[in-house]
């Protein structure tokens, strides 16, 4: 007489307990490792969020430094220094219509070290950037030469040099990374020659 075998269907307990271990292997990796991608967004983020503030105030910077244009009076003649240039530009950054605006970007002392100050007219003064006093924020300017200068003196006449420089630059440091934000100086150097006679 046969004995009748009898099959299981299920998991025995030592197998339950199997799965049960490498599963809480699991969860226990993937909650490291949601924590570790956490602790690294919460670093990297800022520094992101900073870089693109970083750029978009480039960007700013060299759209008003590239449509700079040849004044005629005083008040719109370009000069320039280390710590401020200013002059007619066509890309101004408070206007609603295209039209050429008398501009100043400038390098101020604050509380805590230097401030990057854009101006234009007498209504809109934005705080563009704060320096720590270790960043020596500074600018230069390019002659027709390829030479940097310190300093830009307004020149008149046509026989008498450009009055606009080349390209414009602005050094500083900041998190102990060196930045150069050089803008290039698209537009005549020099009024048209019959709107000067005419002026004078």
């Amino acid at each position: 007489m046969r004995i009748p075998s009898f099959k299981t269907n299920g998991f025995t307990l030592v197998e339950m307990l199997v799965v049960l271990v490498l599963l809480g292997l699991i969860l226990s990796i993937l909650f490291q490792g949601i924590g570790l991608i956490g602790k690294v967004n919460e670093r990297l983020i800022p520094k992101l969020q900073q870089q693109q503030l970083i750029h978009l105030q480039q960007l700013w910077f060299r759209d008003t430094v590239s449509g700079l244009v040849a004044g005629f009076n005083a008040n719109e003649m370009f000069h320039g220094s280390e710590i401020e240039f200013g002059g007619l530009t066509v890309n101004s950054l408070a206007s609603e219509v295209i039209a050429p605006a008398v501009i100043k970007w400038s390098i101020s002392p604050n509380n805590s070290g230097k401030s990057l100050i854009y101006q234009q007219g007498k209504e809109t003064h934005w705080n563009i950037q704060d320096y720590p006093s270790e960043s020596k924020p500074q600018f230069a300017y390019l002659n027709s030469k390829g030479k940097w200068l310190s300093k830009w003196i307004p020149q008149k006449g046509l026989n008498q040099g450009n009055q606009l420089p080349e390209a414009i630059s602005l050094h500083f440091f900041l998190n102990q990374h060196e930045f150069w934000w050089i803008a290039t100086v698209y537009g005549e150097k020099n009024p048209p020659g019959w709107l000067q006679n005419y002026e004078e």
